[in-house]
């Protein structure tokens, strides 16, 4: 029972239209003005189209086209969807970069470029440290490779700072955020 969700059904068309009379617009666009509903609906099937209330449900004389109703909720659907994508695509995702303590330099400097990347690309980067047996217990090594790390990503800034978390040492990194050009100013003028 709970999971029923109602059906949205669109806008009144043809004689599911309860007004009396309606101001009709024609598929041009041209405003014919107000007719009694049965003459609009008789001249949207003269033309082989429907009759589609476009203002709200309530008002004393709504407002009609005169169109194709399968094709123009075909494009509101389309619509919908793309609206839907866009938002998808916009939020950022996270990406995960893994580490050890014993991670050599030069291979931090690789995943450090393709951090770089990520972060250019819009998303935030989660850097882990996975301690493994007894490096557990020199967590200051797993620490200084985390702030190695951080310093070579040139464009990044930590959202948070390090937290660990049983074996695993995390932090958050996100897009460098450039200061204000008056708040440059005052550095320099200070």
């Amino acid at each position: 029972m709970n999971d029923y969700k109602k059906k949205e059904y669109g806008p009144p068309v043809n004689m599911f239209i309860r007004a009396r009379k309606v101001i009709v617009i024609d598929k041009d666009n041209n405003n014919i003005g107000t007719l009694s509903i049965s003459e609009a609906i008789k001249m949207a099937q003269d033309n082989g189209l429907d009759l589609v209330q476009v203002s709200k449900v309530g008002e004393e004389i709504p407002t009609c086209r005169i169109l194709d109703y399968g094709k123009y909720k075909y494009e509101q659907d389309k619509k919908k969807k793309m609206a839907a994508k866009k938002q998808r695509e916009s939020l950022s995702k996270v990406k995960e970069i893994k580490l050890r303590p014993s991670t050599d330099i030069n291979d931090l400097k690789i995943k450090a470029a393709k951090t770089e990347e990520f972060i250019n690309e819009g998303h935030r980067v989660k850097i882990t440290v996975v301690f493994k047996g007894r490096e557990l217990s020199h967590r200051e090594i797993g620490y200084e490779t985390l702030n190695t790390f951080v310093s070579l990503c040139s464009n990044a800034e930590p959202v948070s700072s390090p937290s660990i978390d049983g074996r695993i040492l995390s932090t958050m990194l996100s897009k460098k955020v450039q200061a204000t050009t008056t708040q440059s100013a005052a550095k320099i003028a200070s």
